[in-house]
């Protein structure tokens, strides 16, 4: 069954040709790590198709053990890998290396092997430098965290805080901070801000609750102090409403049929809203102290620590911020900026590869003469896939893109299936293979991360002493399974009891 549902895999990648690998590692249950390879390739309708190879394991973190494995691979499936078109991994270096990572020893066998980082998990990293540029931000995710792991610790106090919860609309339990899922913290901070008053009253209940422990009362205690402060509820009025874009925008990054384009304006778009967020430091305040009730921070309370001088200093006045002003030129400001500029960084990666392919998006709006020759640069770049002929195509595919909706130019995936569809592809053979080429690349390896969660369900405690091939089979035949509920399952029967039988006729 396995080799059967491989076997139709392979088949529509060597019809569609042109293909690009996802690649990514995790450690199984017995700690031995595991190598998920996927393709994407473009299937016969003009659809996106993202499929499942096999876990190899045992192959090390170093780009030349995985590429040999890979080129293995694809090599035993007798697939070509000088039609590798694209690559996606994470931002590690040993995958995305320039010299020596992954993506640059796969461009030596294939040149046209464009390497697109994970649009998903270059997300999480904004998220993850924005929150530790400073240490309000740093400290506030930590101290989420104690909250989660000091109720979660014994049933008493999650049924106190539970008790407390009931009497709020909309509320929802204190979340566990996932280090690897950075946009899940969203629901961190959303059970935070609905629940904040919730969470002080039990903390504050248990702290004076003598039938505890000294050590418990003391925890609680000092907890109920760090959280009962402007900082904190000033962080989750902050937190919650740009985690909450950035888990929407993860969720549609992690698409399958979404190309590098909508990824540019996905990028954008979020960068745009931290901007507005930027010049909404009042709002934001005036929200925090209405969740806590307090008008000052902490620091303001304490007395301001004078600097000494010596005989030698110049007479120059450093300048000194306090109260408000402190906190937005430290805390605030810095967050905003550092998510704004790693936005533009990381969009940069994208805006590369759209802009050698973009000029199909706004055919209609640009001469003539500039898509003549934008159409040679691509030529020039895809010269063993697309023909001279090209140029003139276009001109005519102007004329044809008219007629289309404005639903079918939104994106290249869905002008592809629009040429398809209006059965013109024959008259744009080279129009067509440009826009296979463009969609075919990967805008993230979460096909791969997929794989990750039936490898656990595959190989569990209980079947630790599984076969890495009978796991490999048993993880494509669950993540394949629409491929094989469509084959014929007596074939299968026939062809098994043909090599087990032992009578023979």
């Amino acid at each position: 069954m396995n080799k059967s549902v491989l076997h139709k895999i392979v088949n529509e990648i060597t019809s569609a040709k042109y293909f690009s690998l996802i690649v990514d590692s995790t450690p199984d249950i017995t700690k031995f790590d595991q190598l998920t390879i996927a393709v994407r390739y473009v299937n016969l309708g003009g659809t996106a198709v993202e499929q499942f190879f096999c876990f190899i394991p045992s192959v090390g973190h170093k780009s030349k053990e995985m590429e040999v494995s890979i080129l293995t691979k694809l090599s035993e499936l007798n697939i070509d890998i000088q039609n590798c078109r694209g690559q996606s991994y994470d931002n590690a270096r040993n995958m995305s290396g320039i010299f020596n990572g992954l993506q640059a020893r796969i461009k030596e066998k294939s040149k046209n092997a464009i390497f697109s980082p994970c649009s998903a998990h270059s997300l999480n990293l904004v998220g993850c430098h924005a929150a530790d540029i400073t240490k309000e931000g740093y400290h506030f995710f930590s101290l989420a965290q104690n909250i989660y792991v000091f109720f979660s610790a014994l049933t008493w106090r999650w049924e106190q805080l539970s008790i407390n919860l009931k009497n709020i609309p909309n509320s929802m339990f204190v979340k566990n901070l996932c280090p690897t899922r950075w946009s899940s913290r969203y629901s961190v901070c959303k059970s935070l801000k609905i629940g904040f008053e919730a969470v002080l009253s039990s903390l504050k209940t248990i702290a004076l609750n003598i039938d505890q422990k000294t050590s418990v009362r003391h925890e609680a205690e000092s907890l109920y102090k760090k959280i009962e402060t402007l900082e904190f509820s000033f962080m989750i009025a902050l937190w919650t409403p740009i985690l909450e874009r950035f888990d929407a925008t993860s969720k549609n990054l992690q698409r399958i049929n979404i190309d590098l384009s909508y990824v540019v304006k996905l990028y954008e778009s979020l960068e745009m809203y931290v901007q507005d967020l930027r010049n909404r430091f009042d709002n934001i305040l005036a929200e925090a102290k209405q969740m806590i009730g307090y008008e000052v921070f902490s620091y303001e309370e304490k007395r301001n620590k004078r600097k000494k001088c010596f005989h030698d200093d110049l007479n120059v006045q450093d300048t000194i911020f306090h109260g408000q002003e402190k906190f937005k030129n430290e805390t605030f400001l810095p967050i905003c900026d550092t998510i704004i500029v790693c936005l533009n960084k990381r969009k940069m990666a994208y805006i590369e590869i759209n802009t050698m392919f973009g000029f199909f998006l706004n055919i209609e709006g640009i001469d003539n003469d500039i898509l003549r020759e934008k159409s040679k640069q691509l030529v020039a770049i895809y010269s063993e896939d697309l023909e001279p002929d090209l140029e003139n195509e276009i001109i005519q595919f102007k004329t044809i893109v008219k007629h289309f909706s404005e639903e079918e130019k939104l994106s290249m995936h869905s002008l592809l299936e629009a040429l398809i569809k209006s059965k013109l592809n024959d008259s744009f053979p080279n129009v067509e293979i440009a826009l296979k080429l463009f969609v075919s690349i990967p805008c993230s390896n979460s096909s791969g991360e997929r794989s990750f969660s039936v490898l656990k369900r595959v190989k569990n405690y209980q079947r630790t002493s599984l076969s890495n091939e009978k796991m490999s089979s048993l993880a494509l035949m669950s993540i394949e399974n629409n491929l094989l509920q469509c084959m014929d399952w007596n074939s299968f029967i026939k062809e098994f009891a043909s090599q087990k039988a032992k009578k023979k006729f």
